[in-house]
């Protein structure tokens, strides 16, 4: 690929009830990369296609203080 680009979003929420604890989060991570097709070997062109990709996570996670 020519250039790769990341980007990340996230955000969560946390609260306590006596000794619990309750968390949770969302990541969101977009890529954007240019693959190379195919080279055109007669006139040295690279020809490539735009792909962008978007992942999403939840994450949930409980915790007991003893």
């Amino acid at each position: 690929f020519l250039h790769g680009k990341k980007k990340y979003l996230s955000g969560g929420i946390g609260f306590q009830k006596g000794q619990y604890f309750f968390d949770l989060a969302i990541i969101s991570a977009i890529s954007q990369e240019d693959y190379i097709i195919y080279t055109n070997p007669s006139n040295n062109l690279a020809y490539s296609s735009d792909v962008e990709t978007t992942n999403q996570s939840l994450i949930i996670s409980c915790q007991y203080k003893f």
